[in-house]
């Protein structure tokens, strides 16, 4: 699950480094639309549980799978976290995609973005440190801070609270 840091303590915004678990992604205005995202902290990693269900990030360890949407709610609570929302994760593709260092071409919108673990290489997850040693397999993608995220696409799911057709409490969508 991708996780941010709270929206009550998010106070440190552009404060990230290439050492902090956490960067920023820029305000981003949504294609298409006139839709702006403030600029956010998010994880470098996908988010690993402990034992007493508080989530958290870590560089080396495997991240959580088989959890619920509840649950991944309530371990990032525990920690003082969020789940990342829908209009978040926009903004994230965006500048991902909008950043040449992802594209196979290094010319946006030339060749192909990279997709991560994606050639079932790997048939179980795999700890945020591992590398492929298939070059079609990066997993880090570059925002256009020059800061490194990594599974944004490929490996595996990420819960993300509904903030543009549903409600990001419940996780309900409410409008069609």
């Amino acid at each position: 699950t991708n996780l941010t840091e709270h929206p009550a303590a998010a106070t440190n915004a552009g404060q990230s480094s290439q050492d902090s678990l956490f960067i920023e992604v820029p305000e981003t205005t949504l294609r298409g639309s006139d839709i702006v995202v403030p600029a956010f902290l998010v994880a470098r990693y996908l988010s690993s549980v402990d034992d007493e269900g508080k989530a958290y990030i870590s560089q080396t360890e495997k991240p959580a799978i088989e959890i619920n949407f509840y649950d991944s709610i309530k371990a990032a609570e525990a920690s003082g976290l969020a789940l990342i929302t829908n209009l978040q994760y926009l903004a994230l593709a965006q500048n991902v995609c909008e950043t040449a260092a992802n594209w196979t071409s290094g010319i946006v919108g030339e060749g192909k973005i990279r997709q991560g673990l994606h050639n079932d290489t790997v048939d179980e997850v795999q700890p945020n440190d591992y590398e492929s040693t298939d070059p079609d397999e990066c997993r880090w993608f570059v925002l256009s801070t020059g800061e490194r995220v990594y599974d944004v696409a490929g490996h595996l799911y990420s819960w993300v609270r509904a903030d543009i057709e549903g409600d990001p409490e419940t996780g309900l969508v409410n409008t069609p």
